[in-house]
C-alpha cells in the first residue's frame, strides 16, 4: 500500500515518536509509507522515516490510504486523494486546552468533521473508545501502541535514584506538579536522588539532581534502566512511552491518573492511584521502601510487555485496519 501519515510535526514529544515508528515499519513491511506534514524534525527519534511535505503530497498521486494523526491534521488529511481515510487517535487532545478555547473547540469539532467525511478511528486506550462512542457515536476499536525493543531493554544496574517524567504544559497533564513535589518529599526522606527527562525544560528543571531535556534514546534508556522506580503523574493520557518504556527497562511505577495508561494495572505492574498528592506520595513511600515489591512489579512489567507490548501484532492489526 502507499500510504500518508499525516502529522502537524515531529518533534519532541511520545506522539511523534509512535508516528514515525509506524511509518518505519510499514517500510519495513513493503509498504510505501511516508510522514506528509510541515515542520519535520525527526533527528531526535533514533529513526529515520522518509518526509513529504504536505503541498507536495496534495498534488500527487493518489494514496492507498491517509492516516490523520492528530486534530490539527484531519482537514488536510482531507485534501489528500485516496478513497480510505483513518484518524489515528492517540489523546483525545480537546483536553489539551482550556475548556472554550479556539484549540479546544478545534480539537472537538475534528472528530466530528473526521466523521462525516467517512474516516475511520482507531483509538490506543480503552477510555478514549467510550468517550468517542457516548459523544459521537463513533465506534472505534482499541489498538495499543508497543515499545520499541531494539531501543529499550534493561541497561545497567540499579542506581540511587528514582526516575520523574512529565510536564505541566497542558491542562490533561500534572498541573498540579504532583510528580515533582512528591519526588521532592522521596528525596529527602529516603536520601535517593532525584533524576528526570522530558522534552523541554520545564519550570522545575532546576530542582533535579540530574534532567535531560531532549535526551537522546541511549539516555532514556539508561536513565529508566538504572531507576529504582518511576514517579508519573498526568490526568488523562492514551499511553504515555515513559511508563511503558520503563516497563520494559526493568522498572516499575508510582503512577496517578485520571484516565488512561492501561498497561499500569495496581499491584500487579505497578502501583496506579488517582490524580491525587497523598495517594501518589504513599505510592511512592511503598515503593521506596520495599525493594522485594519494586522487584515483584519489575518482573511482573517485563512479562506484561512480552505479552502485550510488541510491535509486530500491533502492526499486523493496523495493517489489517487501514487496508479495509
Amino acid at each position: 500500500m502507499r500510504i500518508a501519515i499525516v502529522t502537524p510535526g515531529l518533534g519532541p514529544c511520545g506522539g511523534a515518536r509512535i508516528i514515525a515508528e509506524l511509518c518505519v515499519r510499514l517500510r519495513e513491511r513493503g509498504h510505501d509509507a511516508m510522514v506528509v506534514g510541515p515542520g519535520i524534525q525527526a533527528g531526535w527519534l533514533g529513526l529515520e522515516p522518509p518526509t513529504m511535505p504536505f503541498s507536495m503530497a496534495k498534488s500527487a498521486k493518489p494514496f492507498d490510504a491517509v492516516i490523520a494523526t492528530g486534530h490539527e491534521t484531519v482537514i488536510p488529511a482531507s485534501q489528500l486523494q485516496s478513497d480510505r481515510y483513518y484518524y489515528y487517535v492517540q489523546m483525545m487532545e480537546h483536553m489539551f486546552y482550556p475548556k472554550g478555547s479556539n484549540g479546544y473547540n478545534m480539537a472537538l469539532g475534528s472528530y466530528d468533521f473526521a466523521k462525516k467525511k467517512g474516516f475511520k478511528f482507531t483509538v490506543i486506550s480503552g477510555w478514549q473508545a467510550e468517550w468517542l462512542a457516548e459523544e459521537y457515536g463513533i465506534m472505534a476499536p482499541v489498538i495499543s501502541v508497543a515499545v520499541n525493543r531494539r531501543h529499550f531493554y534493561p541497561d545497567g544496574p540499579k542506581g540511587d535514584y528514582f526516575l520523574v517524567e512529565g510536564d505541566n504544559r497542558n491542562a490533561a497533564k500534572d498541573i498540579e506538579c504532583l510528580g515533582w513535589r512528591v519526588g521532592e518529599v522521596i528525596r529527602t526522606k529516603y536520601r535517593l536522588k532525584m533524576y528526570g527527562f522530558a522534552g523541554y525544560r520545564h519550570s522545575y528543571a532546576d530542582e533535579f539532581d540530574k534532567f535531560l531535556a531532549v535526551p537522546t534514546i541511549t539516555q532514556m534508556r539508561q536513565m529508566e534502566s538504572g531507576a529504582r522506580f518511576l514517579i508519573k503523574a498526568s490526568r488523562y493520557e492514551g499511553r504515555a512511552g515513559a511508563v511503558s518504556e520503563c516497563m520494559v527497562c526493568g522498572t516499575t511505577s508510582a503512577r496517578a491518573i485520571i484516565a488512561g495508561d492501561d498497561d499500569v494495572v495496581d499491584g500487579y505492574t505497578g502501583l496506579r492511584v488517582d490524580y491525587d498528592y497523598d495517594a501518589l506520595l504513599d505510592a511512592a513511600e511503598t515503593l521506596a521502601s520495599d525493594a522485594i515489591l519494586r522487584r515483584t512489579l519489575a518482573a511482573n512489567g517485563l512479562k506484561h510487555t512480552e505479552d502485550h507490548l510488541q510491535w509486530e501484532p500491533v502492526m499486523d492489526k493496523l495493517i489489517k485496519y487501514w487496508s479495509n
